[in-house]
């Protein structure tokens, strides 16, 4: 992209305030890759990307895939974070884990680190065991989702982004004994993958206050593109009344279409649905995050941002359409780090 006054601009806004991912699959990479004998990942490959786009947090996203449900889901959520905190030590200080709001507060003021928080994308890892979240918590986990997009002892999940059909079924008790080991430690919930009937279920009881709010890290809107991982009217509307936060996907499975007008379409509509202050962005970025997928694997672009070098340009282009800069700069992180100050111990 040219650079303009609305790029210039931008640049000023990425150097100044902070710029936060509600959703990065990048542990599973980790994993892979430090098997394979690599070692520096972070610090070779994504860490000059994210100084260069301004970034200074992002929740990485531990996520087991299903060959692996359930016998080895507890072994390889481990070797996830395990790999991940390497990873940091290797960093030789520029990465730090954000474990509580003062470290939070400290890497998004300050901008001279960036910090990661590790998050349970699904709790097959516990193995059903009720005593597994306190051990996951001493480990430096901050959020989970009950469930990915498949049923598990917690929670049913959504259908898969591609799917046309939804899984019914509600939270079970063992999945509200969990949020409540949750809400009590100070680790977020994540609704991103449940299906609809847990999803309001949670949103229509008592559970959420005003220290415990309900986070979609990576989510869009069911009116601008019927998937059953996209928010309702009713659920985007909740979230907002709740105080809670939803991350815009850049994922095309959920957006629609390859374009940047679509995926503005969903950040208009959901900032007019859940309020200014409760949207933020939860890219999902697979293309640019899954360097051992594609070599085992051709698998088409899925992106509609091509990575997190383009989220100058993307801010740009919210500027060019006219939109406010407290606006813009609430979306590129502050309304996530907002929403998690309150959360984190």
């Amino acid at each position: 992209m040219k650079a303009d006054k609305y790029y210039e601009e931008a640049y000023r806004l990425h150097c100044t305030y902070p710029v936060a991912d509600s959703h990065y699959d990048l542990p599973v990479e980790l994993m892979y890759r430090r098997n394979m004998g690599e070692k520096k990942i972070i610090k070779t490959e994504y860490l000059p990307v994210w100084k260069r786009a301004g970034i200074n947090f992002l929740i990485l996203s531990v996520f087991v895939e299903n060959e692996y449900v359930p016998e080895l889901s507890l072994k390889v959520a481990l070797k996830q974070i395990g790999a991940v905190k390497r990873e940091i030590e290797e960093s030789e200080g520029e990465v730090v884990l954000i474990t509580n709001k003062d470290s939070l507060h400290h890497v998004t003021v300050n901008k001279d680190k960036v910090g990661v928080l590790l998050f349970l994308e699904g709790l097959e890892c516990l193995t059903g065991d009720l005593e597994l979240p306190e051990l996951f918590y001493d480990l430096g986990v901050r959020g989970a989702a009950l469930c990915w997009s498949r049923r598990n002892p917690f929670a049913t999940g959504s259908a898969t982004a591609s799917s046309t059909l939804q899984q019914e079924g509600k939270i079970t008790d063992k999945g509200w004994d969990v949020i409540s080991q949750m809400k009590k430690m100070g680790m977020f919930l994540d609704v991103s993958h449940l299906n609809d009937d847990g999803i309001n279920e949670l949103l229509d009881s008592d559970v959420f206050n005003t220290s415990f709010f309900p986070v979609a890290t990576h989510s869009n809107a069911r009116a601008i593109y019927h998937s059953y991982r996209n928010l309702t009217d009713k659920q985007l509307v909740n979230i907002g009344k709740l105080r809670g936060y939803v991350g815009l996907n850049s994922n095309i499975y959920l957006v629609g279409a390859k374009g940047w007008e679509k995926l503005y379409l969903h950040l208009e509509y959901m900032l007019f649905m859940v309020g200014k202050r409760n949207i933020g962005m939860g890219m999902d970025l697979y293309d640019n995050c899954n360097r051992y997928m594609r070599n085992v694997a051709r698998l088409k672009k899925e992106d509609v941002i091509a990575g997190h070098d383009k989220w100058l340009e993307w801010t740009a282009f919210l500027l060019r359409k006219g939109m406010e800069k407290d606006v813009v700069t609430g979306i590129m992180g502050r309304n996530l780090i907002e929403t998690l100050s309150v959360m984190l111990a």
